[in-house]
Parts: structure tokens; sequence; C-alpha cells
């Protein structure tokens, strides 16, 4: 797919960063692919140090582990990106919160579509907790001035339990809708992105071995999940992108 135009300057930057890891992991999954076409292949080089010839071969057991492996890269895509991206809107809307306040009374979040008021507001309110109050009487910071960011941490966006019904109803929070681009060539299916999330938890916790779970993967099966991610982080790109220049989230008449 051709690269896509990102007019939001917060959001370019979470896609600059996607599109270097895609391509590492897309040259990842070409040695994968290259390694499954190949009987026997043998890793060849000379020592750094004697620059003795060294072969070292590549046996079945390990190319299922580096097969298997993709689901942890795929996954931090997943996760990482999307959690860019809704930083983005963070940001967008805290910059706009800024420039509201210096200029009106009221506050910004009054502004704002009802569904993301309602998600904000019970995001701000967790900063009161026992703990949170002690902090800000002890730092001596203000809280009131801004309330975008408050209780908002974007470390705690995901935390490994990312799927696309999990992307779907962050998106419903903010008032956008992921839609595949350009069908049949732009499609993902969920199903897909649910399957790396739960093997790249099982592999994660220890469940299973590289090994084991790469001894199910079907040669090629890979690719058809990264196209998945791909087509799927795109549509979010576009949602998020076009939810943000034409400021859809303002409560509208």
């Amino acid at each position: 797919m051709a690269e896509l135009t990102i007019r939001n300057l917060e959001l370019l930057n979470a896609y600059i960063d996607y599109s270097d890891k895609l391509k590492d992991i897309n040259d990842y999954l070409n040695l994968t692919n290259t390694l499954d076409t190949l009987r026997t292949p043998l890793l060849i080089g000379k020592d750094t140090e004697t620059q003795e010839n060294i072969s070292f071969p590549i046996e079945r057991n390990l190319k299922k582990t580096l097969r298997s492996s993709m689901y942890l890269l795929l996954y931090n895509l997943i996760e990482s990106t999307m959690t860019a991206c809704i930083d983005a809107i963070y940001t967008t809307l805290k910059k706009l919160e800024i420039q509201h306040h210096t200029q009106h009374t009221d506050y910004f979040i009054f502004q704002l579509r009802e569904s993301i008021r309602k998600h904000l507001l019970k995001q701000y309110g967790s900063i009161f907790s026992t703990d949170g109050v002690t902090e800000i009487s002890n730092q001596k910071r203000s809280v009131f001035n801004t309330i975008i960011d408050k209780g908002y941490d974007k470390k705690d966006l995901f935390n490994g339990n990312i799927d696309f019904a999990v992307i779907k109803d962050e998106a419903k929070k903010f008032g956008f809708n992921v839609k595949p681009l350009n069908p049949p060539d732009g499609l993902f299916n969920p199903v897909d992105i649910l399957n790396i999330k739960t093997h790249r938890n099982i592999l994660a916790h220890g469940a299973e071995t590289f090994s084991e779970c790469g001894n199910r993967l079907s040669i090629g099966e890979m690719t058809t999940k990264l196209h998945s991610t791909t087509n799927m982080l795109n549509a979010v790109f576009v949602a998020i992108d076009n939810y943000l220049v034409n400021e859809s989230f303002y409560e509208t008449a």
C-alpha cells in the first residue's frame, strides 16, 4: 500500500515511528520466509577476531522459533502504534484546551462531544484518590486549569491486552470509526489481530516454547497476519487523522 498522507503533526510523528518499525518487521519476515524455502539453510561467516570461517546450521526447531517470534514483533507494533495514536489525540486536545483558556472562562471539555466528556471526566476523577490528593497537596500542583490529561498515563492504555475489539472500544470513547481502506485490498481480519494477542501472551507467559508455537504455524501464515495488521493500523491512522483535522471531537448542534 502507498504511504499515507498524515496531516495532524502529532499523529505524523506516530506514523513515522510506525513506518520505521514496519520496515524492520518486513525485513525479519523476509528472512524467516526465505529460511522456510530452504531445505538445509546454513549461516556462513568469518570470526571477527580469528578470521576463521564458521558455519552454523539453521535447523528445523530454530526456524520454528524464528517464525513464532513474529507474534511478539507484530503485537509490539500494534500496541506501541495504538498507544502513540491515542496519545496524539490527547496531545492535540491538550493544546486546544490551553488555547481555549487564554480566550474563555469556561472549561474546554464542555465543548467536546458527550462520549469524550464522560471519558475524560471519569479519568479526571481518578486523581482525587487518597494518594492523589496527598501528592497534589505536597507538590502544590494546580489541577483545575486543565483537565484533558489528568489521570491519563499512556503507559496504562492497553497493558498487553489489545485486539481489534479493544481498539473499537477506544475509538467509541472518542467518536471515530475504524473502517478498512480501499476494499478488498485494504481489508483486515479481526481474528488475526486476536490471534496475535493470544499467542503473544502465551509466549510472554511461558505457556509454550517458541518452537512449540512455531510448529503450528504454516509457511506463509505470518505474512497473512502482517497484512491484516498493517491494513488495520493504516485504517486507524486515516480515521484518527480525519477525526483530528475535521475537529470531530466537538459537540455538534
